[in-house]
């Protein structure tokens, strides 16, 4: 994680507040992090400001640790096993990663691995694309992951893919043989898996 030169001071409740870009681990990923530790502990060094505005600093500076925490929770899987009517599937989320490629692919390696650990035609798939941009530069990654999940998989419920992601998924299913079925609604996709 690399943090970017301030880019503003804002006046919040009267106290001046520096925003800093922060970038996260992947490509294009960045979050907003308000920086107010730096901000007292300089004004109270140069006399600007009251020797009490260090508890203040090291208050915020607690929350900013906290916040890393959270961050850096981020980064691990976040597809994971769901129950619908007394069955297992697994909920692939590639969801809300907007046009972060290396998000997508580090995510599709290790759903790829949990689902090359399950017996064969045996795992229910639940595959959301919703807020996240599916274009040719994924199409390789995607072709092989499913070359190599196909045996495993039984059913492949798919959430947020139409338009241009629609034909890229089918040209998909074209490619490996491994059948899509597109919902809107996760639930309706969800009793579409159990179903026999």
């Amino acid at each position: 994680m690399s943090i970017g030169a301030p880019n503003k001071f804002v006046e919040i409740d009267g106290n001046f507040v520096c925003i800093i870009l922060i970038y996260g681990p992947g490509i294009g990923r960045h979050r907003w992090q308000w920086t107010t530790p730096g901000i007292f502990t300089v004004a109270m060094l140069t006399g600007l400001a009251p020797v009490h505005f260090l508890a203040v600093a090291n208050w915020v500076l607690v929350g900013t640790f906290a916040t890393g925490i959270a961050l850096r929770q981020e980064d691990i899987m976040r597809s994971k096993w769901i129950e619908h009517k007394g069955k297992k599937i697994f909920y692939q989320d590639f969801s809300r990663q907007f046009y972060d490629v290396t998000a997508v692919k580090t995510e599709l390696d290790e759903v790829q691995k949990i689902v090359i650990a399950q017996p064969k035609n045996s795992v229910l798939v639940l595959s959301d694309f919703r807020d996240t941009s599916v274009g040719s530069d994924l199409l390789a990654s995607m072709n092989a992951a499913s070359n190599a999940t196909k045996d495993y998989v039984h059913k492949t419920a798919v959430l947020g893919v139409t338009g241009m992601k629609q034909k890229l998924a089918d040209l998909l299913t074209v490619l490996t043989g491994q059948p899509l079925k597109y919902f809107d609604d996760i639930e309706e996709a969800k009793d579409w898996l159990v179903q026999e």
